[in-house]
């Protein structure tokens, strides 16, 4: 049987080697191999070596570097420094606490005055229904018809402006401690107002009871006019006149009792108004300071003023025109005093309220001169 040989396969030629590219350039990438051929695996790239060195500990910082002793590393003096700012801290508590206390020590003491200043703005208006049942009955008293009635109504609105006066000052004594002395001679100025007050108009009553005074000069009631001065008894300055010109009471030590009581009466309400004066400043408000010396002021020129413009009256009415004339003129200011009294006094019934509404904790502690209203 015949075997048939099949030649030997020609070599595949190897693909011509690529020339040399020129200035040492690097070959291009080998081409991608056809989809599905075999491609070899690539050798495994050794890690590269590391050096050996010592192992370290990891070392875990406190949470608070004060818990542990200091070591060499910590900042030389820390541990004085955090003394010294824990001894800052417990005296800036300590001076906290003692401000705090002193601030409700100073609320404690505005509000003594508070109430003191409201008790004396009502015992001015007591002093303001005086002053205007006082000028009726002084009235109807001229026209012959005396209104005993109004007279002790006066009378009682009098007491209560005691009482509230001298309870005003004392809890004024309470308040701030400035303002005390003033408050200690308001109540001593009260006291001997009202004593004095009280013997003239008994000794005044007993002279009209018992009609030991003469009525003069075409119908003028020196009696009527001695019982209202014997109530107010700051309108016996502008009455004196009157007395010098149709005579005096009977008793002339009556009207030495009036004047001293009258005496007492004015420095009472100088000091009223000096203690108005006072905690209107301490509540920075100048105006209302201002308006609380102006009551003192209003009396003293009225008290001044009213006897000057009588006798003024009288030396140009008396010689030019009959008595009655005179007498009229006499009354009109008379009664004119007893209206600027009563509305001064309703003044001060004001400027006291006012003044009680700003003497608060926060406006005293402060250390500006003044302030706005609030």
């Amino acid at each position: 049987m015949a075997v048939e040989v099949s030649p030997p396969a020609e070599p595949t030629p190897a693909a011509p080697a690529a020339p040399p590219l020129p200035f040492g350039r690097p070959a291009p990438a080998a081409p991608p191999l056809p989809f599905g051929a075999p491609t070899k695996a690539a050798p495994a790239r050794a890690a590269p070596a590391r050096p050996k060195r010592p192992a370290v500990r990891a070392k875990i910082a406190a949470d608070d570097p004060y818990e542990s002793p200091p070591t060499a590393s910590v900042e030389p003096g820390a541990e004085e420094k955090r003394r010294e700012v824990l001894r800052q801290l417990a005296e800036y508590q300590e001076e906290k606490a003692i401000e705090e206390e002193e601030y409700e020590h100073l609320a404690g003491l505005c509000a003594h005055a508070r109430t003191g200043l409201q008790l004396l703005a009502l015992g001015a208006l007591a002093a303001c229904v005086v002053a205007v049942v006082t000028m009726f009955f002084f009235i109807g008293s001229l026209l012959g018809l005396p209104l005993f009635p109004l007279l002790f109504l006066a009378g009682g609105f009098l007491v209560l402006h005691w009482l509230l006066t001298a309870g005003g000052f004392g809890f004024c004594c309470a308040g701030l401690p400035d303002m005390r002395p003033t408050a200690v001679f308001g109540i001593a100025f009260t006291a001997g107002h009202a004593v004095f007050n009280l013997a003239c108009t008994m000794l005044a009553i007993g002279i009209v009871v018992l009609a030991d005074f003469e009525v003069r000069a075409e119908g003028v009631a020196l009696g009527g006019l001695l019982l209202s001065n014997s109530v107010s008894n700051m309108t016996v300055a502008a009455d004196v006149p009157l007395y010098l010109v149709f005579g005096f009471p009977t008793r002339s030590s009556m009207l030495v009792l009036i004047l001293i009581a009258a005496a007492f009466e004015f420095a009472k309400l100088s000091s009223i108004g000096l203690l108005t004066n006072q905690y209107a400043t301490a509540g920075k408000d100048q105006r209302l300071a201002h308006d609380g010396m102006r009551f003192v002021y209003r009396i003293f020129w009225l008290v001044l003023a009213a006897p000057i413009l009588k006798v003024t009256v009288y030396v140009m009415i008396g010689v030019l025109f009959p008595i009655g004339y005179l007498m009229l003129a006499f009354i009109s200011l008379t009664v004119g005093f007893y209206a600027w009294w009563a509305f001064t006094w309703f003044a001060q019934f004001q400027v006291l309220n006012d003044t009680r509404e700003i003497v608060v904790a926060t406006r005293v502690a402060d250390k500006r001169a003044r302030l706005d209203v609030v």
